[in-house]
């Protein structure tokens, strides 16, 4: 972004990529109490994605909250790696009936093999498995969808390398 400033070019014109339509996004509520979370899905009605960050305890009641007082909204769960394949397996059903829209970073880095036998409905997302375009190989048959964050990337280049890829990959991004 400095360097189009300096010469006074778009980041658009600058990359080549041609600007996209503008894009939701989402309003992330923390892991917080059934009751706070439904009070503030309410209180930001114009965000259509809510992302709600989870851990394994109270999780299920405070999405479940979200999604009855925001039927209408995409909800994306967050579980921060705080997940084992036995979490996701009591949380599976919940959140497959609760119209979860993606699920982001269940487990570990690194201990997310259990993810290439999974063959359910719920999108996967990466986010702390993936830093940068060459992680990439390592999430195939694991993942759906990939995070991209400039801090993790390093910058715009290696962002938009790990999209281009991605998409090439066959994976959806976030």
């Amino acid at each position: 972004d400095l360097h189009c400033c300096r010469i006074k070019r778009s980041v658009w014109e600058e990359t080549g990529i041609t600007p996209g339509a503008s894009t939701d996004t989402a309003y992330t509520i923390g892991v917080v109490g059934a009751e706070h979370a439904g009070e503030l899905a309410t209180k930001f009605q114009a965000y259509q994605t809510i992302k709600i960050k989870a851990d394994k305890q109270g999780s299920l009641e405070t999405i479940a909250n979200v999604r009855s007082l925001r039927p209408e909204a995409r909800i994306i769960i967050d579980a921060n790696q705080s997940w084992d394949w036995q979490s996701f397996g009591q949380f599976e059903a919940s959140l497959i009936e609760l119209d979860i829209s993606l699920l982001e970073q269940p487990f570990l880095v690194g201990q997310d093999a259990c993810l290439a036998d999974y063959q359910g409905p719920l999108k996967i997302a990466a986010d702390e498995s993936v830093q940068t375009s060459a992680d990439l190989p390592g999430l195939v048959g694991k993942y759906d969808v990939i995070n991209i964050k400039l801090d993790k990337t390093g910058g715009l280049t290696e962002a938009l390398n790990l999209a281009r890829r991605s998409m090439e990959m066959g994976f959806g991004l976030m």
